[in-house]
């Protein structure tokens, strides 16, 4: 019912007669309203409302009943919004219980707290959230690493995979990135001690999951870093044998960032879903020995890597 100029009311009024209606695409319909749905489509497993004129989340929990439905797909609205009103920060809604994949892309999306309500989908495993406004609040790299550190389900984002590798790392990073703030909200390693703020359980409510997952983060971990950044960066080359024809790369990374954040960087500029050996030569001496970088926990600027040294990438 794509580009018919219906309102939410005449779809459903359609839709009674499928009684066994599986997927329903009402795309380019200039719907603003909608309205509880379950008597006419409690089968649905797929509903694409892209291209409409939907502005509010409410209109959309409207459809949170839905029992068996796993894709939605509401791109070019302009919700600026999500939140699930029935639970705490920590707990899992009963909204939308089977969905596994939304596509909200080109809405108005804004805010990390929005990012936050996503993790309380029971079963969420894609999420495609192109041409947002959130996206341009970091570069897009540590936006990734965001997303999939603030929802722990999601198994591919803008259609990428998410390996077990870049999870740990994203999490980790995650720890190290809020380690300060958290402490200093009334965290601590010691669970005796441990009694974060409301505040900060509102805004990470993952945070207490993931330290329990990895380990809170030691206080020589969370040292701050310098606001100059291009007294930070390292131009490093990386080259690996097995792709001769990508040549070698030259790319600018912080001293601080981690072997494990980089391994994940590799892969996907490479496009391989198993995890790469790394090694690094100097550029000073000209037979100089191949080190081994073999500890993912460890940063760039513990290995004493220079500008202009090499990474050597195998698999």
């Amino acid at each position: 019912m794509n580009q018919v100029n219906y309102t939410w009311k005449e779809v459903l009024a359609i839709c009674s007669m499928f009684p066994v209606l599986e997927e329903l695409h009402c795309s380019f319909n200039n719907i603003v309203h909608l309205a509880d749905a379950f008597n006419v489509l409690s089968g649905l497993r797929i509903l694409d409302l892209m291209t409409n004129n939907i502005q509010d989340w409410l209109e959309m929990l409207k459809l949170g009943n839905l029992p068996r439905l796993e894709t939605l797909i509401i791109s070019e609205n302009k919700i600026k919004s999500i939140f699930f009103p029935d639970c705490s920060p920590t707990e899992k809604t009963s909204y939308f219980c089977k969905l596994k994949t939304l596509i909200i892309k080109r809405n108005e999306i804004s805010g990390w707290s929005s990012v936050n309500e996503l993790n309380k989908l029971q079963n969420l495993e894609e999420l495609q959230v192109a041409e947002n406004p959130i996206l341009r609040t970091f570069n897009i790299e540590t936006v990734r690493q965001l997303f999939v550190a603030k929802v722990g389900s999601l198994k591919l984002f803008s259609r990428t995979p998410i390996t077990y590798e870049e999870r740990k790392g994203a999490e980790i990073d995650y720890l190290k990135r809020f380690g300060t703030e958290w402490k200093l909200e009334g965290g601590n390693g010691d669970s005796a001690k441990n009694r974060p703020s409301d505040k900060f359980i509102a805004n990470h409510p993952r945070y207490q999951a993931i330290s329990e997952k990895w380990g809170a983060p030691e206080d020589s971990e969370l040292v701050e870093k310098s606001t100059a950044l291009k007294e930070n960066l390292l131009a490093i080359n990386i080259f690996s044998p097995q792709y001769p024809d990508k040549g070698t790369l030259s790319k600018k990374l912080p001293g601080t960032m981690s072997i494990q954040k980089l391994k994940t960087l590799i892969q996907r500029i490479y496009r391989e879903s198993s995890e790469p050996k790394l090694k690094y030569t100097s550029h000073k001496i000209a037979t100089a020995p191949e080190i081994e970088l073999d500890n993912g926990m460890r940063q760039l600027g513990f290995f004493s890597i220079e500008p202009g040294d090499t990474i050597l990438v195998s698999w």
